[in-house]
């Protein structure tokens, strides 16, 4: 799951505005103190979903593209 947007500066605020507060409500509610950097990552894959249901309820369009990798796919 690769997740990229490309929409203007308002609706990025808007997203953000609505995201942020969500993920840090579940950030006070779960004790992640015991778990490993996988796990911890909770938030994350959370928001990922999460963009999904945000677009749904605005009515944008999605585009989904297939992923493409030039060169070796190497990072460092």
């Amino acid at each position: 799951m690769f997740n990229m947007f490309i929409m203007s500066r308002a609706k990025v605020d808007e997203y953000c505005s609505w995201l942020f507060p969500l993920l840090e409500g579940l950030e006070e509610r779960i004790d992640d103190s015991g778990y490993d950097a996988f796990a911890a990552r909770y938030p994350g894959r959370v928001s990922e979903r999460l963009m999904d249901v945000w677009l749904r309820t605005t009515g944008l369009s999605l585009y989904r593209a297939s992923r493409r990798q030039s060169g070796t796919g190497q990072l460092g």
